[in-house]
């Protein structure tokens, strides 16, 4: 049987980094430096195919449903702590909303007043800025 916690959690392999641009090493500590092509050099498998500095890259999504592949919502997370028989309480996420960016005053789920029998994560009204 294989561990439960490895099989919930499949993600494709990392093969390497595509940068969009090079350390600059003036001064103390350098700065990042914008280039018009990619930068391949920690990613050896792409360069193979593209060349050493591709203005384009072909690319795929795993899933046809966006909030799987880019989640876009603002988080609150907690800390948590650790209670007196030693177990962690909290670390989790706790609000997930959308923020008031577009507009309206957005929506957020509020994770932490979840209903523990129906499971139910009730919905409110972000907060104005």
């Amino acid at each position: 049987m294989p561990i439960g916690s490895l099989e919930k959690n499949k993600r494709l392999p990392v093969v390497g980094k595509i940068r969009l641009g090079v350390r600059n090493n003036t001064g103390k500590n350098g700065h990042p430096q914008t280039v018009p092509y990619f930068v391949l050099k920690d990613a050896p498998q792409v360069e193979a195919v593209y060349g050493p500095n591709p203005h384009t890259l072909d690319i795929i999504f795993p899933h046809r449903d966006r909030e799987i592949v880019l989640p876009t919502w603002y988080r609150l997370y907690g800390g948590g702590y650790r209670d007196e028989h030693g177990d962690m309480v909290g670390g989790e996420l706790y609000c997930r909303g959308t923020g008031a960016d577009d507009g309206g005053p957005g929506w957020a789920s509020h994770f932490a007043g979840r209903d523990p029998m129906t499971r139910v994560v009730p919905r409110r009204p972000c907060l104005e800025q």
